[in-house]
């Protein structure tokens, strides 16, 4: 107990850092999921309708966006679609990880 209250009076900057790291990235991961959900539910919305001229343009619009918005838009047409499956969580994590290896600055 002594050895954590000196790391905090010795380090106070390092550890108000921390702190303050931990919680941007719970706030960011909270945000990114009720993104998640918000898109989730305009394909669902898009899918029952079966409009075909707004599926079109998404196909486009993520085409020219960034790969992880593509993906994300991948994922959430194949949660919303009956004839396609989820890619399952392994192969999602191993896309996000290995995403811009081999690409030259």
């Amino acid at each position: 107990m002594n050895s954590i209250l000196d790391l905090i009076s010795n380090h106070p900057y390092a550890v108000g850092s921390a702190v303050a790291f931990l919680v941007a990235l719970l706030k960011l991961t909270k945000w990114g999921r009720a993104q998640g959900e918000a898109l989730d539910m305009l394909v669902n919305i898009i899918e029952e309708h079966n409009s075909k001229p707004i599926k079109r343009e998404v196909a486009e619009a993520s085409q020219r966006g960034t790969q992880g918005a593509a993906d994300a838009i991948d994922n959430a047409v194949r949660k919303a679609d009956r004839r396609k499956t989820p890619r399952p969580f392994l192969e999602r994590a191993a896309m996000e990880l290995l995403r811009g290896w081999g690409r030259k600055a």
